[in-house]
């Protein structure tokens, strides 16, 4: 727009008019074209405005849509992994029944056979106490042998004679004393010995005495003839007397209506002793008596029953079958006993205890087979690729009579094995205060298969294990209440390592008095697979390599240090209270485990504590309790931690506390499809990845 200016004062006033009205026309015509143009932008922009709210109310609509379809999903997710965890539950439940139910079978089965092993070695002894009453005891086993049997005869028979005796006209009664008579190569038998009156015809008669060697009887009775001496079986067969004639003198008893009564004025008779000594006073025999047990009577009888043929000669046993040594245990110092059949046997031979109670101490120890290093000797060491076999011993026990540092009780060298022996220390001599040795040491390609070992303490010295072993199989054993570390020893109470196999074990009641004392129980580069651990006690647990389908069951103040794999494991009833995690993962692969009914009782507890590169997936976590205030996490991870895929539950009061996190983490963490009832999963730093994650379910 282009305005005239060009007038001033002196411009006529028709001249300057015509100037203004043509500069109003300019500025009127410039007014139209512009509004003209902002009517067509209005009507554009209005135009513009109502497509981009129909794309708003799309864009609207389809993201209702597309988080209805979401949200759907999210739900059958939640549906789904309800119904697994519902699923899971019960398998958990069912497992628990069974393993419960085979525990109480395998209970009842191992109370049945002690019961039924007892009462066979009651009998056992019952027999061998009767046999040792009765002779020596290599006359009854083994090869033949020749014995003196002597019979001491009193002065005479006396006649049953009161004066007031029947008589009948046939004969009489006479009273043969034999108690305490018989001498078996010089040694008197005491048994049970008959005193019986016999009767005896006027016109004589011969006594004939049957002693049995195994019952230990003795019985007399009257003979027309006389009987050769002579050992039959296990009755030895004798004429003792000799008895010629009666003599008496009575007269009628006037009361008796019949006549038939007499009554004696007095009576006599003559006799001999049939072989007797020059003294007349003993009878003498020399014969061969034989009693030898085989494989063919063993068959037949109580598993038990030859062990009293020990005592004729233990290494004769050697040659029965495949290098079996029974020794007999009296608890007396069985260490001795055993390491005499140890040092005599083969190499691969099988050495059976056998009794009731086995007493092994520390008063004879000796060098172990193949055994390095300084040390103060072994109780009972095994040779390589030999057997020490429990199943006839009721209980091995230790006593701690002579106390000193880097004693064993066991050891078991290259290939060597123990199994079915049950052990336990003698607690009087055995305790927290006292030095002890070590239990166990086992050595490469050993095996340890069956055994029980309770009431055991730590060997309460800086550095020595209680059990030491090194690419063992550890298979069905128990150790049951187990006091380690009780006071400042730093140790490894249980140490297995060398890619050893620990499998079908119970590690039961383990107490520890300090955590920072070492470890319980360490089985590095170890295949730790379905194991029972129950009733643990503020102990510090190591464990690496492969862990699968154990129990981990009523832990209280406990840590696990894991590295390698973690999967298909149940920790149930786990308690803490003090400031250290239940479990510590560095670079480990925790998967597929059911971790339920976890209390923690107090504030700046980490359940969880991951290293860095740790991978948690697949898994079931409970926390029934928590405390009331103060910052507590469930799980605390360090940097490129993965978490993923787990269900993570808890109880209104573990979230009422808003210092509880599920998840903790302030460094490059990624959490990924987690589910939890918690109206939040966790807290994270800005450097965190998560994602897909569903709260409040």
């Amino acid at each position: 727009m282009k305005l005239n200016f060009n007038f001033s004062g002196k411009t006529l006033l028709k001249d300057w008019w015509k100037i203004v009205r043509d500069n109003f026309t300019a500025i009127q015509t410039d007014h139209n074209t512009l509004s003209n143009k902002l009517d067509t932008e209005i009507t554009q922009r209005t135009n513009a405005d109502v497509g981009l709210a129909d794309k708003i109310t799309a864009e609207k609509t389809a993201r209702e849509s597309a988080e209805s379809s979401l949200s759907s999903r999210i739900s059958n997710e939640v549906t789904i992994r309800q119904a697994a965890d519902n699923e899971l539950q019960r398998n958990i439940d069912s497992e628990i029944t069974e393993r419960q139910t085979a525990d109480t079978n395998i209970s009842n089965s191992v109370k049945a056979e002690e019961s039924a092993r007892k009462s066979a070695d009651k009998e056992l002894k019952a027999r061998i106490d009767e046999i040792n009453a009765n002779t020596e005891t290599t006359i009854l086993f083994g090869d033949k042998k020749q014995h003196t049997v002597k019979f001491v005869a009193p002065s005479k028979p006396t006649l049953y004679f009161d004066g007031q005796q029947e008589y009948e006209g046939k004969g009489m009664t006479v009273d043969i004393t034999l108690k305490d008579a018989f001498y078996i190569d010089g040694k008197q038998i005491a048994g049970t010995f008959s005193e019986e009156c016999i009767n005896v015809p006027i016109d004589g008669v011969y006594i004939v005495v049957r002693y049995d060697f195994i019952k230990n009887t003795c019985s007399i009775s009257p003979s027309s003839t006389s009987v050769p001496s002579a050992i039959s079986g296990d009755v030895w067969t004798f004429t003792l007397y000799h008895i010629h004639e009666i003599n008496l003198e009575m007269k009628i008893d006037s009361e008796s209506p019949t006549g038939e009564r007499y009554e004696f004025i007095s009576a006599s008779f003559d006799y001999v002793i049939e072989n007797e000594s020059t003294t007349g006073d003993s009878y003498f025999i020399t014969n061969t008596y034989e009693r030898v047990r085989t494989l063919a009577d063993l068959a037949t009888v109580n598993k038990n029953s030859f062990i009293d043929a020990v005592n004729e000669n233990a290494k004769n046993i050697t040659d029965i079958t495949k290098n079996q040594i029974f020794v007999v245990c009296d608890g007396d110092h069985d260490e001795l006993k055993l390491q005499a059949a140890i040092d005599s046997a083969p190499y691969k031979s099988i050495i059976y205890p056998v009794g009731e109670l086995c007493v092994i101490t520390n008063a004879n120890m000796k060098s172990g087979y193949g055994m390095t290093g300084t040390n103060n000797g072994v109780a009972i060491p095994l040779k390589g690729g030999m057997t020490l076999d429990g199943s006839m011993c009721d209980t091995i026990m230790f006593k701690n009579t002579n106390p000193a540092e880097k004693q064993y009780i066991f050891h078991l060298p290259d290939g060597a094995k123990m199994q079915n022996v049950k052990f336990t220390e003698d607690t009087d001599t055995v305790t927290a205060d006292t030095v002890n040795p070590t239990v166990l040491l086992a050595q490469s390609s050993s095996q340890i298969i069956s055994c029980t070992f309770y009431d055991i303490f730590s060997t309460h010295q800086f550095g020595v294990s209680t059990f030491e072993m090194s690419n063992v199989l550890f298979l069905n054993n128990v150790i049951d209440t187990f006091a380690g570390a009780p006071a400042n020893n730093l140790t490894y109470e249980i140490k297995i390592a060398g890619n050893s196999f620990v499998m079908g074990n119970k590690f039961l009641n383990f107490t520890q008095k300090e955590q920072t004392l070492g470890c319980m129980l360490q089985t590095s580069t170890v295949i730790f697979v379905n194991n029972y651990m129950s009733g643990f006690t503020n102990c510090s647990i190591e464990i690496g390599k492969k862990i699968v389908g154990n129990i981990f069951k009523a832990f209280t103040d406990c840590s696990i240090d894991i590295n390698g794999e973690i999967s298909d494991n149940e920790f149930v009833a786990i308690t803490q209270n003090t400031k250290t995690p239940f479990i510590y993962a560095g670079i480990a692969l925790i998967n597929g485990n059911r971790i339920s009914n976890v209390k923690i009782n107090a504030e700046y507890i980490d359940f969880i504590e991951c290293g860095n590169y740790a991978v948690i997936c697949g898994n079931y976590l409970y926390i029934s309790a928590g405390p009331a205030a103060g910052q507590c996490n469930l799980i605390s991870a360090s940097s490129k931690t993965l978490i993923a895929d787990n269900i993570f539950r808890t109880t209104a009061s573990v979230t009422a506390n808003a210092d509880f996190s599920i998840i903790y983490s302030d460094s490059k963490t990624v959490v990924k499809n987690n589910v939890t009832n918690a109206v939040s999963i966790g807290t994270f730093s800005d450097t965190c990845v998560v994602d897909g994650n569903v709260t409040g379910w």
